[in-house]
């Protein structure tokens, strides 16, 4: 009976097979510890995927009270249109791209960059508002145009933005599916969460494909280019030209601004050149940014494909993407509407302050120098980029911060880190750890020119109230 378990499986087979398996399971374990310590600079992780749905969700929180019907822009406590004095308004329209979706701090989307750039350039007294609702299209846009409180708004300027399924007029669903291998998620998942995704990743991909090719679905590109053509794109060329008539009706400058987000060509050109085609034709001035684009952002972009976007889980405009937009409409505002812009003048001091917090239920508050954030549980904060729960904290202009001190007894930080705007008053996301010093934590040295834009801290504790004395080197100038 030996001998023939000996036949049936011989030893050095055994351990073959043994040797085989170990370096498998070995391979994996290891990948699965590398995609877990990325932070998402070239790979989209599923940690990521499970921020970027805190995010949204936090967003809808934070933004939960805006009309749908005219969704001006603001947050309690945070972002205030027209209650700050000034006396010149740009009104900026468009859907996601104005709502900041997948983004933690509304700051860093692109109207907020306008104001902070126009400032920057010595435009103090303009005030940059924004219409957007997720998943807007160019017919609602033309609502908020025709909607009575616009006119309330007061605006000097309207400055559009064009994103690729602006042409959506309802008619095409967006029938493609989600296709996963369930027994793998069912074997695997449990221990091997991240290499599961990238393959069911890679296999759905595979699987639209496959099907795009016998006819059977469209994805998500296939869908955009199925959008100029046909009855769709006409009725949308006549929604084009009711724009253009409301614009000229209204007697301002306005621009209508593309808004590419990765900088790749074969992407954007067939799905641009019809609609910039009829929108040039409609009379509508146009500032089309894809050749510059890809020309002064576009270096290194296949190395890092999640650069520009808001998060490597969502392919939306991130800080720097924004940023570049910010310029280039601060430059068509000064050649076409200088009148919106008013006269420069000498840099304002403005008192630091806090107009966004990341999870909303935070609360943060600064008064007089000194920070208050109401702590929620572990399990409701931001975890990455940091790696560890953490509360975000954005200052609506960036600041010449020295020193955190926690002052609260019961409710310490473990550490902190910051985010810092460079001479051009772009943050690229990058994350500085803040030395520590007993209970205060010391931002690193800076380049002459940058300043502390966002600041992330490891609370001890959850559930508690945290208070901070903030140190700063003056008082905030653009």
């Amino acid at each position: 009976m030996a001998e023939m378990g000996r036949r049936i499986f011989p030893p050095a087979a055994l351990r073959f097979f043994a040797g085989v398996l170990a370096v498998l399971l070995g391979t994996a374990f290891c990948a699965e510890l590398w995609l877990q310590r990325q932070s998402g600079t070239t790979l989209m992780n599923r940690s990521w995927a499970q921020e970027d749905t805190r995010i949204k969700q936090n967003n809808l929180r934070k933004l939960g009270g805006l009309d749908e019907t005219f969704p001006l822009m603001a947050t309690p406590g945070g972002i205030m249109p027209m209650t700050g004095g000034k006396t010149h308004r740009i009104v900026v329209i468009a859907d996601s791209f104005s709502w900041g979706d997948g983004l933690a701090n509304i700051n860093d989307v692109w109207w907020r960059q306008i104001e902070r750039e126009l400032e920057r350039r010595g435009y103090q007294d303009v005030e940059v508002l924004a219409l957007g609702w997720n998943g807007a299209q160019t017919r609602e846009e033309l609502a908020w145009l025709r909607d009575g409180r616009f006119a309330d708004l007061g605006a000097e300027a309207i400055v559009l933005g064009y994103v690729v399924n602006d042409p959506d007029m309802g008619l095409l669903p967006q029938n493609y599916k989600v296709y996963r291998m369930f027994f793998v998620d069912d074997v695997f998942r449990w221990w091997l969460p991240e290499l599961v995704e990238q393959f069911q990743a890679r296999y759905m991909r595979k699987k639209r494909e496959c099907l795009a090719r016998q006819g059977l679905e469209y994805g998500p590109e296939e869908w955009l280019k199925l959008l100029l053509e046909g009855e769709n794109f006409a009725l949308w060329e006549k929604n084009v030209a009711e724009l253009a008539g409301q614009l000229a009706g209204m007697g301002l400058p306005a621009v209508m601004v593309s808004l590419p987000v990765v900088p790749d060509p074969a992407y954007y050109e067939p799905l641009y050149a019809k609609p910039m085609r009829v929108i040039a034709e409609s009379g509508i001035p146009l500032l089309n940014l894809l050749d510059d684009y890809v020309r002064d952002m576009g270096k290194g972009a296949a190395d890092t494909p999640f650069r520009w976007t808001a998060n490597p889980a969502n392919g939306h405009p991130g800080a720097l993407a924004a940023h570049y937009y910010a310029q280039k409409v601060a430059d068509w505002l000064e050649q076409n509407a200088p009148q919106a812009l008013g006269a420069k003048s000498a840099p304002r001091r403005h008192a630091p302050r806090i107009n966004d917090w990341y999870p909303w239920k935070s609360s943060a508050r600064l008064d007089a120098g000194t920070l208050r954030l109401e702590l929620p549980a572990f399990r409701e904060m931001g975890v990455l980029p940091v790696g560890k729960p953490h509360v975000l904290v954005s200052f609506e202009r960036p600041v010449p911060l020295r020193r955190l001190t926690v002052t609260s007894p019961d409710a310490g930080a473990n550490e902190v880190w910051v985010t810092a705007t460079d001479s051009r008053g772009a943050d690229d996301g990058t994350l500085l750890p803040c030395r520590r010093e007993g209970e205060s934590f010391l931002p690193p040295e800076l380049p002459r020119g940058s300043l502390i834009n966002t600041l992330r801290i490891v609370p001890a504790a959850e559930g508690r109230t945290m208070t901070a004395t903030l140190d700063f080197a003056g008082s905030v100038a653009p």
